[in-house]
């Protein structure tokens, strides 16, 4: 008999369960922001920092380099360990246009 035939159906629901919960929140606050190339902003800064749903767990920070280029970072954490993470890269020129965005999604929690 295998581990899993052993369990009772009820905990292996729950536990199907509280996965499937903890990848919709995972996935809600990692969202990239809403932009498009050739989309204009007053203040890139402040636009980012304050996009995207506030759920609980998620940490997110911005870093501003030169040339108008900025690094979104959405993580889900639980207990000290990212459950996934969406980086995003966007590129703006001085009136604040969007030049161009690059997005992406990676899972450390599988990276053992």
């Amino acid at each position: 008999m295998s581990a899993v035939s052993k369990l009772k159906p009820g905990v292996l629901l729950l536990a199907c369960f509280a996965a499937a919960v903890i990848l919709i929140i995972g996935f809600q606050g990692t969202k990239t922001p809403s932009l498009r190339v050739g989309s204009s902003i007053r203040d890139p800064r402040e636009y980012l920092s304050a996009c995207g749903p506030r759920v609980p767990f998620c940490v997110r920070t911005l870093v501003s380099q030169p040339g108008g280029v900025y690094t979104h970072d959405a993580s889900f954490v639980i207990l000290g360990s990212r459950i996934t993470s969406r980086v995003t890269v966007c590129r703006f020129d001085t009136n604040g246009t969007v030049l161009s965005i690059y997005s992406r999604r990676y899972w450390p929690i599988f990276h053992f």
